[in-house]
């Protein structure tokens, strides 16, 4: 007689979905060939199987897609593939998008909030020199320090949007 076990209640705060075969995520094909080098798209489904795995006492009950490094010319399209792919699953899921706050947001700004799952932004802020790894080869500068960033910040504010801060010091 197998014993019934209980399944876990699993609400996963961060998760990623990419494709870097023609979306989204060809930019930085590096990276994800390295993580996903058998999903050249790996989408909600793949995620779902992933972590429900094959009969795993699981019970996912949503999730939250955090931008995936998404090049800044890419990050509005990354939200609105990220929402269609979300449509496939009756699952409760969000959307931090990625932004840049050294550049205008307006239009960043405007088509997220209209994905109705969206629920904030996230931009890696870490920048060191000397580091082996820079997780956004897009950041050349301490953006704390940088007024452009602070007045992004407000206008988030002003927006009542949340802000994810990735800071990973080397």
């Amino acid at each position: 007689m197998v014993e019934q076990t209980e399944k876990i209640k699993f609400f996963d705060p961060h998760f990623h979905l990419v494709d870097w075969e023609s979306g989204p995520h060809t930019d930085n094909i590096a990276l994800w060939k390295t993580l996903y080098p058998t999903h050249p798209v790996f989408g909600i489904k793949d995620y779902e199987n992933l972590v429900l795995g094959d009969g795993q006492p699981i019970e996912l009950m949503g999730g939250m897609f955090i931008e995936a490094n998404a090049q800044e010319k890419d990050r509005i399209a990354e939200s609105l593939w990220v929402d269609k792919q979300l449509d496939e699953s009756e699952r409760p899921y969000g959307i931090v998008a990625g932004i840049n706050l050294q550049d205008d947001i307006t239009e960043t700004l405007r088509v997220n909030k209209e994905l109705p799952r969206f629920r904030g932004f996230r931009n890696i802020l870490n920048w060191d020199e000397g580091a082996e790894i820079n997780m956004d080869p897009e950041v050349k500068t301490n953006r704390f320090l940088e007024e452009k960033v602070r007045a992004n910040f407000k206008i988030l504010e002003e927006n009542d949007v949340t802000f994810e801060l990735m800071s990973n010091p080397h």
